[in-house]
């Protein structure tokens, strides 16, 4: 009798660990929705399906959903609870601020769940798209995760009890986006802080720019950059918007060494103006990026940077005192050298107060170009595209990056149709998109404007308005670092019917105030829009840079626009639905045990 108790006390153990080990979905993201009660989130994408995982501190229910705009109506909601045992999920979806509907089509798939400490763990899974009409549909635009909890358990099926105040909202990217499951740091690695030295924001205006000079350490040998870690000083996490990197090859003067002031003033040393090369791109809401495991950037060697000069963003539009920052980056590295070397590349529209957008839009467009004369002339062979940072400002609603090559469109390299301001995550790729020389890159943006009363203008403030991609690639090419695109601005005057004074430069600041007063207090919105209009489909000149911030010899500078341009164009997308747009059934799932647990269960009654 003893061995057989042994015996079963000796496979009960087995087959607990086995059903344990399935209590996983192998997660590649995690994000904390809430601090206050441990809310988890985890996922990883597999083919068609998202797998998730959802976790909290509650003897409860807890329930996440999929929302457009952050709001309750509209949501593609799933709660899930464990009750005497038994493991429920309720596919339901909301019309209103109010309990939401069960539906009628259940197309999320109970994985597992468990109580364990007085917290609740739910694992499930469903497609990305169901062709459900109540259901989400996950892609790569920007995802408004709603989440609640209660801890009472549901009556039954049809009684989700209210939640009260513990709720919240979160923007995350469920595709190419979310906090990668990083890598173990290998053992020969090391690692480097690049962060602003104490520095006092301004608080006499909202936005500043702040610069600041840093050597690199020394390296005995050549090391290979592979992940870069954002340091965000406690209680400046809406102070510090985002930050760009960047590298310097010329011997910086003594005094220029240990450098910090406002960007771009008259006072910044212009040798600091050759600081050309971007490392790194970090925005508000990002995390850290890592390289694939062949892929790194390159320091140490010959034709390497020597100094790192950061370019920060701080944005204080409560013109708040006594705030020192000494927000940076950690900067990973390995000398093990990788086989591919990376670099980053900006393309889009140019940061220009002529990119104006007018008042009172839901959706206004303009588009950035990165033409085949750049491309050709900046490009020595393939490159492949490994990860995008999208980048805009308040206004943005949209944003796309797509590929041309002959005149015909070959990719969305990246498409967000709900762009949050607020998360600016730097985008991995599941699979590394090509690009040749000779492709054109068409950067689109869509701006809403409707709580707007003025123009909107192009610019460095976070109230003004970016159109940007930042496309990290490998192999590094040595020729070309920008390419964009902007508007005539002689177009802009003439188009608006304004003659200016030959003594006045139409280029500098007082031109603009004097052009932006003018079509502000002269123009209908009728015709501010339609003057708009041609102007950006008029004559555009392109900026194809080298590290040195030079037009790289052999592109010139007006762009002849593309005829087969089409601004209404999308890489055609696989139809996943057909002919059924509901495709379930009516029943909910309770206990419903993944296969190996069910086994488990059926040999322990077996032997007992």
């Amino acid at each position: 009798m003893v061995s057989k108790v042994k015996y079963m006390s000796c496979l009960m153990g087995i087959l607990w660990a086995i059903c344990k080990a399935q209590n996983s979905i192998n997660e590649d993201h995690e994000i904390v929705l809430s601090g206050e009660y441990n809310f988890v989130l985890k996922w990883r994408v597999d083919g068609d399906y998202i797998f998730l995982e959802i976790s909290a501190d509650t003897n409860g229910y807890l329930a996440i959903g999929f929302s457009e705009n952050g709001g309750m109506p509209g949501a593609d909601i799933v709660a899930g609870w464990v009750k005497s045992g038994d493991v429920f999920l309720s596919d339901r979806h909301a019309t209103a601020y109010s309990k939401p509907d069960a539906d009628k089509s259940d197309d999320y798939e109970l994985l597992y769940g468990y109580e364990e400490g007085g917290k609740t763990t739910i694992g499930f899974k469903r497609k990305l798209e169901t062709c459900d009409t109540d259901d989400y549909v996950i892609s790569t635009d920007t995802s408004r995760i709603i989440w609640a909890l209660n801890d009472k358990d549901p009556e039954d099926m049809d009684d989700l009890v209210y939640h009260g105040s513990s709720r919240g909202v979160r923007s995350v990217v469920l595709i190419n986006g979310g906090v990668q499951k990083l890598i173990n740091i290998p053992p020969d690695a090391g690692y480097f802080d690049v962060i602003m030295p104490n520095v006092t924001v301004p608080h006499d205006q909202d936005t500043t720019y702040m610069c600041s000079t840093h050597r690199l350490p020394k390296f005995d040998t050549k090391v290979h950059i592979i992940r870069f870690e954002p340091l965000v000083q406690k209680g400046h996490e809406y102070l510090v918007h985002h930050l760009l990197l960047f590298g310097c090859y010329d011997a910086l003067s003594t005094a220029n060494a240990n450098w910090t002031g406002v960007c771009r003033h008259p006072n910044m040393p212009p040798e600091l103006y050759n600081c050309g090369r971007i490392m790194c791109g970090w925005a508000i809401g990002g995390n850290s990026f890592e390289f694939p495991e062949d892929v790194g950037v390159s320091l140490g060697g010959t034709d390497d940077p020597t100094y790192f000069f950061i370019e920060m963003h701080y944005d204080n539009p409560t013109l708040s005192t006594g705030y020192h920052d000494n927000s940076g980056l950690r900067i990973y590295y390995t000398p093990t050298i990788r086989k591919y070397e990376a670099d980053t590349l900006r393309t889009g529209h140019r940061v220009t107060p002529y990119m104006l957008i007018p008042p009172k839009e839901k959706e206004f467009t303009v588009q950035g170009f990165c033409p085949a004369d750049c491309t050709k002339n900046g490009l020595s062979e393939d490159i492949h595209i490994i990860a995008v940072l999208l980048h805009a400002h308040l206004a943005a609603r949209k944003m796309s990056i797509q590929q041309y090559r002959n005149g015909k469109l070959i990719d969305d390299l990246a498409r967000d149709d709900n762009y949050d301001f607020n998360l600016q995550e730097i985008r991995l790729l599941p699979k590394q998109k090509t690009i040749k020389p000779g492709d054109d890159l068409v950067v689109t943006c869509t701006y809403g404007t409707m709580d707007r009363d003025n123009i909107t203008v192009g610019g460095l403030r976070t109230k003004d308005e970016m159109c940007l991609v930042f496309l990290y690639y490998y192999p590094r090419q040595p020729n070309i670092v920008t390419c964009v695109s902007y508007e005539s601005v002689d177009d802009y005057f003439t188009t608006f019917g304004i003659t200016i004074d030959g003594a006045l430069n139409p280029y500098n600041m007082t031109a603009f105030r004097y052009f932006y007063h003018y079509i502000s207090t002269s123009q209908t919105q009728k015709e501010i829009n339609e003057r708009l209009f041609k102007v950006y489909n008029g004559d555009r000149y392109g900026q194809c840079l080298d590290y040195n911030s030079n037009q790289i010899e052999g592109v010139k500078s007006e762009i002849d626009f593309s005829e087969w341009y089409n601004k209404g164009q999308r890489a055609a997308k696989k139809d996943v639905c057909g002919v059924n747009s509901i495709n379930g059934s009516d029943q909910m799932r309770a206990g419903n045990l993944s296969f190996t647990m069910m086994l488990a269960m059926f040999f322990t009654m077996l032997f007992l």
